[in-house]
């Protein structure tokens, strides 16, 4: 099956750990939605290392189905073995990361009580499809800063 986009979305904890969440098939349903294949990057981290697992996390969208338990378990939940979406996600940012084929995209989000991790689609970075070695981290770094929890 070929996909004309990617997503994963980055949880960033309070110490700047990062948890890449990469998108598969809810073949239920036939949409995408987070997979329990997560990578994790430990604060301090470098923008060579940062850049290398966004491209890891990206190779691994549609490398699995979503699991038979979601939405009732989320791919964080488990990953963190924290009982409760809001539990899981608590203290911590969100951004998401795109590609389809106008090339690259970080959006920063904030987060509301009431309608969960909101897109700040004016701050969306657009790095199209040419990339220098760093882009994506870069920009990562900086939407991270721009995210609101």
């Amino acid at each position: 099956m070929n996909f004309d986009f990617k997503d994963v979305t980055v949880y960033v904890d309070k110490s700047n750990d990062l948890f890449f969440v990469p998108h598969g098939i809810w073949t239920v349903h036939k949409v995408t939605a987070e997979v329990n294949n997560i990578v994790e990057l430990r604060h301090p981290y470098n923008t060579e290392e940062l850049q290398s697992v966004i491209e890891e996390s990206f190779k691994r969208c549609y490398s699995q189905e979503v699991d038979n338990d979601f939405p009732k378990v989320t791919a964080i939940e488990k990953h963190l073995k924290i009982k409760g979406y809001k539990k899981a996600i608590k203290n911590k940012k969100v951004v998401n990361l795109h590609w389809d084929e106008e090339g690259y995209q970080v959006t920063p989000t904030t987060y509301s009580d009431k309608k969960g991790y909101v897109h700040q689609e004016g701050n969306t970075f657009f790095l199209g499809k040419e990339l220098n070695e760093s882009s994506l981290a870069e920009a990562l770094l900086k939407a991270i800063r721009l995210s609101e929890n």
